[in-house]
């Protein structure tokens, strides 16, 4: 327990006064000089105690009044929750006077602009693994653990300072707290327990990763961030605006690792069921986690059932709780328009505590920046109606919009190849059977894409039905009857749409 001097001084004050006023009574009479003089010291004593006290509450905050009331971790000590230095204060900039220049720009809806010498992907390979580039990517990483160390400190003690006023039956007003001030301490209490938990388990991650951090480790790090077969950038078919998205990103973070704690980082990914939203988010996860941008790797997926119920001012906690026990990771609501209810026949809204979990989720992403990352996921009008729009405060949270376009024919022939590898992987594609399968891809595709339509779901469905076929054919040999069985397999799964193919000599 720390003791606050200034807190203290005006009880010594009055123990000083009423120690001499006994000391006076005790020795003869020497006249009224002496008392006048010691009265005078005393409540000159006083005033300043009080002084410096009332000073001291005022930016005391809730829950402090003569000693501190954090509570501490007595196995770390208390060095263990000291703050670093504060970070330098930028420059500040005050122009009075602009003046305009000759240039002359155009503002078009709809065009696709090029983004000039932006870092791309097919740039970014020749760059991260060469000396340079991994030297300041490792020092980026260290300035980035010793930012999040100390703002998880923050965090930590502004859990416990709720946490504390929580016990004590307070209302928290400011900060997390306002986030607090629901009905039920019970649960609010075991949510910020978990929290500081987490916490604890995240700085001691983070000092793991601090001491084994070198330039090999980076370099091991950035090789698993690209080339990871089920996770790294290189997993992806096609997709290459994702990739050049987390190419800038990763290059961006080597530059400027603070961009990444004062910015907003979360992520809205676009695009209709199947074409691969979760996995984008777990290839984003995997990245961030590898180059340091977050501590652990890890998707936690959730859906409106997760985040919202029935009751008043549950959505509300059930959010805070799902977001606080994943900090340093990613949490991926897939489908997240579904939290807030569609327009019924008269243009109005129905009962639903959505815009209860959607509240929780903004003012709490002010508190984790850079300690968590949020992708939500969807139908793009869908979420630009109904979810952007469901808190005004939105769309500047979610800064990076992902938009997924439908593969193309050989994308989709090389996520089918990849699906018939993983299931079957004595199997062997050369150019004769690999081009049969484009083909017959590139006509349905072409001809009926909507037979398609869940991309890269309808491709492991098709894998799985081609699988079926050249397992299930007495007699018949792969390298020699690939077309008879591709053939096969293809109507399989077209027969549950309620067409078929045939070739046509």
């Amino acid at each position: 327990m720390n003791i606050d001097l200034a807190s203290i001084l005006p009880f010594l004050t009055i123990g000083l006064i009423i120690y001499y006023f006994l000391l006076e009574l005790a020795k003869p009479k020497k006249g009224a000089q002496s008392w006048v003089t010691w009265i005078f010291v005393g409540v000159v004593l006083l005033l300043v105690g009080y002084y410096f006290w009332s000073s001291r509450q005022k930016t005391a905050g809730p829950g402090k009044f003569f000693f501190q009331t954090e509570p501490v971790d007595e196995e770390k000590g208390e060095e263990d929750l000291e703050l670093e230095p504060e970070e330098s204060q930028p420059e500040e900039y005050n122009q009075e006077i602009y003046s305009l220049l000759e240039k002359q720009f155009d503002l078009s809806p709809g065009k696709s602009i090029d983004h000039g010498s932006e870092m791309t992907y097919q740039d970014f390979k020749f760059w991260y693994l060469t000396p340079e580039f991994l030297h300041k990517f490792t020092e980026a990483t260290r300035e980035a653990f010793r930012i999040k160390r100390r703002r998880l400190i923050e965090f930590r003690q502004k859990c416990f300072t709720n946490l504390d006023a929580l016990k004590r039956g307070d209302k928290p007003k400011t900060g997390i707290a306002a986030l607090l001030r629901d009905v039920n301490n019970h649960n609010d209490t075991k949510t910020l327990e978990g929290a500081i938990q987490t916490i604890d388990l995240l700085l001691q991650e983070i000092k793991m990763r601090e001491a084994a951090l070198s330039i090999e480790t980076t370099r091991e790090n950035l090789i698993s961030a690209v080339t990871d077969r089920q996770k790294g950038i290189e997993s992806l078919t096609g997709r290459e605006e994702i990739k050049d998205f987390l190419a800038l990103q990763l290059y961006t973070f080597a530059q400027n690792p603070r961009i990444f704690f004062t910015k907003f980082q979360n992520i809205a990914i676009y695009g209709p069921a199947g074409i691969g939203k979760t996995r984008v988010a777990e290839v984003i996860g995997h990245v961030y986690a590898s180059s340091g941008i977050l501590v652990r790797n890890h998707v936690q997926s959730a859906t409106k059932a997760d985040l919202t119920t029935a009751y008043v001012n549950e959505s509300g906690r059930m959010t805070r709780k799902l977001l606080l026990s994943n900090l340093e990771s990613v949490v991926f609501i897939d489908e997240a328009y579904d939290m807030t209810p569609p327009a019924n026949m008269f243009g109005g809204k129905g009962m639903d505590h959505g815009h209860e979990a959607i509240a929780a989720m903004v003012n709490l992403i002010n508190d984790t920046r850079g300690l968590l990352i949020i992708i939500v996921a969807g139908y793009e009008e869908e979420m630009e109606e109904r979810f952007m729009k469901a808190n005004k405060g939105l769309p500047r949270r979610f800064p990076y919009k992902l938009i997924l376009r439908p593969y193309d024919a050989k994308e989709l022939t090389n996520i089918l190849i990849k699906f018939l590898l993983e299931a079957n992987p004595g199997l062997k594609f050369n150019e004769k059977n690999g081009n049969y399968l484009y083909t017959v891809i590139e006509y349905i595709n072409r001809e009926h894409p909507e037979l398609f339509e869940y991309q890269a779901g309808d491709m492991d469905n098709l894998s799985a039905f081609i699988s079926r076929a050249i397992y299930g054919s007495p007699g018949k040999d792969w390298n020699y009857d690939y077309e008879e069985m591709i053939m096969s397999g293809v109507n399989a799964f077209l027969a549950l749409k309620g067409v078929g193919l045939k070739e046509v000599n």
